[in-house]
């Protein structure tokens, strides 16, 4: 009995004594508590998944190799003013850590910690085109599911933005429309995104080129019961057109229309449109507008 009361001095002596004694840096986390939803925390970065740091301890092997396996956490309040920085030190004695363990330092030994409020808002969604469709098209269209993306975060980088910008999207030696789906780039790392891919379509047709058809006759549109005069009769038209088609547009063939069957009787400045054919798009007309003169018939 007295030999086993002795080996068991002798053991415990052993256990705590320095020769069995090791010191070792062990990761710990910092948790903010009390954050409320309306704020973040931008500094450090992701500090609400918690902030690292290292603890230098030492004691008995067995004993620090179970606080090194530990899930080893510091708690620090956040003020209840909310105040936009704050500086946090850290109690070792948060650590709870076995008898016969030490904490010998804390690296850093203080956290200092910034938050914002939160903020979100729509923003456009730009597509990043890069290369050119095949020789004889172009790119005639974008259009981009959803146009719109939600975007969350610290309300300075909220602010800063206009768009949001997917990753480049190759339209090279395209010959026809496709459809593809590309990510988003993410502008910060602490802005969420509601979605993180987009659909988008590409519409390629012929490709395009202005011309300029001069001494166009402009066609009058009046209402029942009204007679109606233009001045200018005649003016230029910009057009975009597939090169292909291009030929067989002529300004003998082609009129402006001034629409006034929405006016009444007298004299209004309109603005001309056209209907060239379905591929042909009207861009300018010099007069951009035209006088109409409206006046009632006699019965």
């Amino acid at each position: 009995m007295l030999i086993a009361l002795l080996l068991a001095l002798f053991l415990e002596s052993y256990f705590y004594s320095a020769e069995n004694a090791v010191t070792v840096n062990i990761p710990a986390m910092v948790d903010v508590l009390n954050l409320p939803l309306e704020r973040m925390i931008v500094d450090p970065p992701k500090g609400e998944k918690g902030i690292p740091v290292r603890v230098e301890v030492r004691g008995p092997r067995p004993l620090v190799e179970q606080v090194r396996s530990s899930n080893n956490k510091f708690g620090v309040d956040l003020p209840t003013t909310n105040p936009s920085e704050f500086t946090a030190f850290l109690d070792p004695q948060q650590l709870r850590l076995p008898a016969g363990v030490e904490v010998l330092s804390i690296t850093p030994a203080s956290v200092t910690i910034k938050t914002e409020p939160v903020a979100q808002r729509e923003l456009l969604v730009e597509v990043q085109q890069v290369g050119s469709p095949d020789r004889g098209f172009e790119v005639d269209h974008i259009d981009v599911f959803p146009a719109t993306v939600l975007v969350r975060g610290p309300q300075s980088r909220i602010e800063e933005l206009r768009s949001i910008i997917t990753y480049p999207v190759d339209v090279s030696n395209f010959r026809a429309s496709e459809r593809l789906e590309t990510s988003l780039q993410v502008p910060d790392p602490l802005v969420g995104l509601s979605v993180s891919t987009v659909k988008v379509e590409v519409r390629v047709g012929p490709a395009r080129k202005e011309h300029v058809f001069e001494n166009i006759g402009i066609r009058v549109l009046a209402a029942n019961g009204f007679a109606a005069t233009v001045a200018p009769s005649r003016a230029s038209a910009t057009v975009s057109v597939p090169e292909v088609e291009l030929a067989e547009l002529s300004a003998g063939n082609m009129f402006l229309i001034a629409d006034g069957r929405a006016l009444p009787e007298g004299k209004h400045r309109v603005g001309l449109t056209a209907d060239f054919g379905k591929n042909v798009r009207l861009l300018k007309t010099v007069p951009a507008e035209v006088t109409v003169t409206l006046v009632t018939k006699n019965e």
